[in-house]
């Protein structure tokens, strides 16, 4: 496949024009996010990322832009979020402020463009690597192809600390929820029917992760966690103990988990420490 050859702009006050105008429309994406979509990120805020060849890295990442003089508003998410304790406040506040007069102004922002990685990410020791790198962003009918220079930020750095408080990503948490598995065994159909001891997958900042939570059980048909020798496995971790756990990371006082999982108190232990405090201390005794 022959790479399409890139629009270049000679005329620096032309390029300048175009920086101002990817930077305006990225502020509307945003505010529009903000304001009908809770934030969540649109397509025109995850850019496909390529190497200068063409080369696909990644179909994409999150990213964000910051102001040119991020101090204030550093300061000002930091107060909204110690205010409260409780995680939907801390969002609610951030969101709000997000929907306001916050990327009314695109002026105040720079062209800088930041994204938050992993610290085992393959990706961005890529992109560190190559040290540039292509953005293509795309949404309704505009869209931009950024040739960029890559580095890392130092923790210090005001850009890096706009980007952690704008990306809040211990106050955001990813999970499966099933309420059955499947049988290990096909049926007579050649499908499966339903059974127990499914596995779930959680991420996010404030999970405790890399690990297994339950004991892993024996796949073998007729084998000592075979509930009725068509493989339904017999789980070790209840979905109450499960949804008990996000719920008190949602905010769900203690007392009041029974009245929502009314097959808690059957249990030792009616939460786990995959989330929240007790993860966290958990990820501090390894």
């Amino acid at each position: 496949m022959v790479r399409a050859p890139d629009n270049v702009v000679l005329n620096r006050a032309a390029a300048e024009a175009l920086c101002r105008e990817f930077v305006g429309w990225q502020c509307r994406l945003r505010q529009l996010a903000a304001r009908e979509d809770g934030g969540r990120p649109s397509c025109g805020m995850r850019p496909r990322v390529t190497t200068r060849d063409g080369a696909e890295l990644s179909p994409g990442i999150v990213t964000l832009i910051v102001e040119s003089e991020p101090e204030n508003s550093t300061q000002l998410f930091r107060y909204q979020y110690s205010r409260t304790q409780d995680p939907n406040e801390r969002y609610d506040s951030m969101l709000e402020t997000l929907q306001g007069s916050y990327f009314q102004e695109p002026s105040r922002f720079s062209d800088l463009i930041t994204a938050l990685f992993g610290s085992g990410s393959k990706l961005a020791a890529r992109l560190l690597s190559d040290a540039h790198c292509v953005l293509d962003f795309e949404q309704y009918t505009q869209g931009y192809r950024i040739p960029c220079a890559v580095a890392r930020l130092g923790a210090g750095h005001a850009f890096y600390q706009a980007t952690l408080e704008l990306g809040v990503g211990p106050q955001v948490t990813s999970f499966t929820m099933s309420d059955f598995s499947r049988t290990f065994s096909p049926d007579s159909t050649a499908g499966t029917d339903h059974a127990w001891g499914s596995h779930h997958l959680i991420a996010g900042g404030a999970v405790a992760g890399g690990d297994f939570y339950g004991k892993f059980p024996t796949q073998v048909l007729s084998g000592p966690d075979d509930a009725t020798d068509e493989g339904r496995w017999i789980p070790t971790t209840s979905l109450d103990q499960y949804g008990a756990t996000l719920a008190q990371w949602f905010g769900v006082q203690p007392a009041d988990l029974p009245s929502i999982f009314p097959n808690l108190p059957n249990f030792p232990n009616p939460t786990l420490n995959f989330i929240g405090t007790g993860a966290q201390i958990r990820k501090a005794r390894a």
